[in-house]
């Protein structure tokens, strides 16, 4: 059983890993949302306020960069929870892994 403990252990190794690489994958479209928030941050700078299409040009930019906004803080939320489940996998089973060690040191012990 033990064995097995370590087996499963491993395992959740390898997600975390495949994690990691799923969360530099996250960091980078992050990135390139915090960049097209810029370009359209400079874009409402840089709009002219005069007549009712430039009104609307700016309204459209404004409703973007909000969707654009959620999307990170999503992503953030995702990312937070991901960590937080993986991390409380791998603490029960780091536990689990331990009680069995100690359990067969003291089987161990008794049999000598």
């Amino acid at each position: 059983q033990l064995e097995k403990l370590i087996q499963v252990n491993a395992d959740r190794e390898v997600r975390l890993k495949r994690f990691s690489v799923s969360t530099k994958k996250l960091s980078a479209e992050k990135t390139d949302l915090m960049q097209k928030v810029q370009e359209l941050e400079e874009a409402v700078k840089a709009a002219n306020y005069e007549g009712m299409q430039k009104t609307k040009t700016i309204e459209d930019l404004v409703d973007e960069y909000s969707r654009v906004v959620e999307e990170l803080q999503t992503m953030e939320i995702t990312k937070d929870l991901m960590v937080s489940e993986l991390s409380t996998e791998k603490q029960e089973l780091t536990s689990r892994v331990n009680d069995y060690k100690d359990k067969l040191a003291f089987l161990t012990e008794s049999a000598d």
